[in-house]
C-alpha cells in the first residue's frame, strides 16, 4: 500500500526530532490512513448495496448471518456500531 508503512523513522530513534518529521513519515502516514479509510468505506458500501438487493426469503434463510460484515450491518439500536467501529472490525477481519 505505502512504502512508509515499512520505513524506519528517525523520530522513533531520536524522539526529540520526531516533531520535525524530517522524512515526512508522519505526513505520509496520515495520507495513507485517509486512503485506507476510503477503501474500507467502499467495502462497507458494496456490502450495503448487496444487502439492499436481498429478498425477504433470503433474509429469512439467514443471509445476514453468512458473514461478519452482513451481521454487523444488520445490527440495530444500541447494538449498532459506529462508522469507526465498523471500519475497525472490517480492517481486522480482512
Amino acid at each position: 500500500m505505502n512504502k512508509y508503512l515499512q520505513s524506519v523513522n528517525i523520530g522513533d530513534f531520536i524522539p526529540a526530532l520526531r516533531w520535525l518529521d524530517l522524512q515526512h513519515v508522519e505526513l505520509k502516514m496520515k495520507e495513507t490512513e485517509v486512503e485506507l479509510r476510503r477503501c474500507l468505506e467502499n467495502l462497507i458500501d458494496l456490502k450495503r448495496t448487496e444487502m439492499s438487493k436481498w429478498s425477504w426469503e433470503e433474509i429469512d434463510d439467514g443471509a445476514n448471518e453468512r458473514d461478519i460484515m452482513s451481521k454487523l450491518l444488520s445490527l440495530e439500536g444500541e447494538e449498532r456500531l459506529s462508522k469507526d467501529q465498523l471500519q475497525s472490525v472490517v480492517f481486522v477481519s480482512t
